[in-house]
């Protein structure tokens, strides 16, 4: 048996498993999978960075983001359309499931994503609209053919 959890509670718990992916320790562990030797220091220590997943050069830790390799809401479906089990799968997936992108990278994968969730919105209102024509003309069809019941009716009657 399931429940129907309201749509309010469902974004409040997505914004704290968000908060908890942050902390969440598989993360941490790709992030230090990621870590490289960047450079070196004026007293010839080895300066650390991190290296990007896609364009696979190295970065500071500040031109870094942990990104999730699969999107953690899909560009198929809305937020409201994932159960809380999926949810929590989605952001809190284990080491392998993260990749370290340096910031252009990161933009460019996140400006894709949306593209895609942009193009199903708009594909979805499309097809609403469609459906709302439609319904309109068919509930005209509907009103026009009752009149002629009314009329045929009274007609009748009389």
């Amino acid at each position: 048996m399931s429940i129907k959890v309201p749509d309010h509670l469902k974004k409040y718990i997505y914004t704290l498993v968000r908060r908890a992916s942050l902390r969440w320790s598989p993360r941490s562990k790709a992030k230090q999978a990621a870590k490289m030797i960047v450079g070196e220091y004026k007293n010839g220590n080895p300066l650390f960075g991190y290296k990007c997943a896609h364009c696979k050069l190295g970065f500071r830790a500040k031109d870094i983001e942990m990104d999730h390799k699969e999107p953690v809401i899909p560009t198929d479906r809305s937020l409201l359309d994932l159960s809380l089990d999926e949810l929590c799968v989605r952001f809190l997936p284990y080491r392998d499931g993260w990749q370290a992108l340096c910031l252009k990278c990161h933009q460019i994968k996140t400006n894709a994503e949306n593209e895609q969730r942009h193009s199903r919105s708009t594909d979805v209102k499309e097809t609403n609209k469609k459906v709302s024509r439609v319904t309109k003309k068919t509930s005209r069809v509907n009103r026009k053919t009752s009149k002629k019941k009314r009329k045929k009716s009274r007609l009748g009657k009389s």
